[in-house]
């Protein structure tokens, strides 16, 4: 068995090498578009902006006042841990 070039062993290779020509295979697939599915989630931001934002705030901001900068800190250290 010889041995080929590059050059010869892409000539005899029986697929095409122009790879402009190809297609994903979902490209067919309705529900598929990559588009459509990295679009926002508004209810997710609008939930997560308003409620968990401002709580995390909210509860850090008692914290520190109720316990004092030092163990408040170690409390919220205690949670972000968990």
């Amino acid at each position: 068995m010889a041995s080929m070039t590059t050059s010869q062993y892409v000539s005899h290779y029986p697929f095409s090498t122009d790879l402009t020509n190809i297609k994903p295979f979902t490209t067919h697939f309705p529900r598929a578009d990559i588009h459509d599915m990295l679009s926002p989630d508004i209810l997710h931001q609008l939930i997560k902006g308003t409620f968990k934002d401002r709580l995390v705030q909210w509860v850090s901001d008692y914290l520190h006042l109720t316990h004092g900068e030092t163990h408040a800190n170690n409390i919220l250290d205690d949670i972000d841990r968990r």
